[in-house]
């Protein structure tokens, strides 16, 4: 959903454009439609990241664990 500001924005540019009436209207209901499109977007690419980095954190530690384990293999097949 876009704010009042960015609303009024975009009515400004197309007045600025010298659009009237049901060419402004329609200005502004397709510049509404790629705002709110180029928004969501980029909510979905910052999820995408999240779940990327979580992900990498996940397998991170799954091989830190693995490298302790290991460790103390070694120091128990060093110790017999």
């Amino acid at each position: 959903m876009l704010s009042t500001k960015e609303i009024k924005g975009i009515t400004e540019s197309g007045t600025a454009l010298g659009l009237k009436d049901e060419e402004l209207r329609e200005y502004v209901k397709s510049e509404k439609l790629k705002l709110e499109k180029q928004k969501q977007e980029q909510i979905e690419r910052e999820e995408k990241d999240k779940e990327m980095e979580l992900e990498k954190l996940r397998l991170e530690t799954a091989a830190s664990e693995k490298q302790r384990e290991m460790g103390k293999l070694r120091l128990e097949m060093d110790e017999r």
